[in-house]
């Protein structure tokens, strides 16, 4: 069981996937950089968390999470988002965060979600 956990970043910001990529170096991290090659990797990686960034171009962060839940991808998600109008609506969300975020409260956050993922 030592193997370890899988975390998919997808954000559209260089800064924000090297950030995350950095403070999450314990886990076994892949990034994507839209919505599509998210799809692409979360098919075939299946990820245990998938952070995402809500507004990118193209497929926003919730339209590429329901398109990976409906290929029956059981990956937990953190969504992240400047912007206080989040439209949950049919999605399967774990948690949120907005940015700017306290990269420490991020990092609580992930170890939370994940430690949940651990009990199924």
């Amino acid at each position: 069981m030592g193997e370890k956990q899988k975390i998919l970043i997808v954000d559209d910001q260089y800064g924000v996937r090297t950030l995350l990529k950095l403070a999450l170096n314990k886990y076994n991290i892949k990034e994507a950089v839209n919505g599509q090659q998210a799809l692409e990797i979360a098919a075939t990686w299946m990820p245990d968390l998938i952070i995402i960034d809500m507004k990118m171009p193209g497929l926003t962060g919730i339209d590429t999470i329901s398109r990976i839940q409906k290929l029956n991808i059981r990956s937990k998600v953190l969504l992240m988002t400047a912007y206080d109008d989040i439209p949950l609506q049919g999605a399967n969300i774990s948690g949120f965060i907005s940015k700017p975020f306290d990269i420490d409260v991020l990092i609580q956050l992930v170890e939370n979600i994940l430690k949940e993922n651990t009990n199924t």
